[in-house]
């Protein structure tokens, strides 16, 4: 599990060091939260929920600037979570 020691430590060097890039580099991050509504399903038998529970998702971003017309970048986002069926009290 992350720990905040960790980052205490991590923040501030982050920003300690980002003016030490020069102009041709950015880092970015993201973060959000995201809570999804069910669909039901309906059978002569039985019913059931199908979806996703409540999740997070964060990213981070790395580019930089090759020139006046070239650049490149490198991105990565983590979205937590499983779909998620349930009927009666089976999941």
């Amino acid at each position: 599990m992350f720990n905040l020691r960790f980052l205490r430590f991590l923040v501030p060097l982050l920003l300690a060091a980002s003016p030490g890039f020069s102009d041709s580099w950015s880092l970015g991050a993201a973060g959000g939260f995201g809570v999804y509504h069910d669909a039901n399903i309906l059978n002569a038998g039985a019913s059931a929920t199908a979806g996703f529970g409540a999740r997070f998702a964060v990213g981070a971003v790395l580019d930089q600037d090759v020139g006046q017309h070239f650049g490149g970048e490198l991105r990565y986002t983590y979205c937590d979570g499983d779909s998620e069926l349930k009927s009666g009290g089976l999941r």
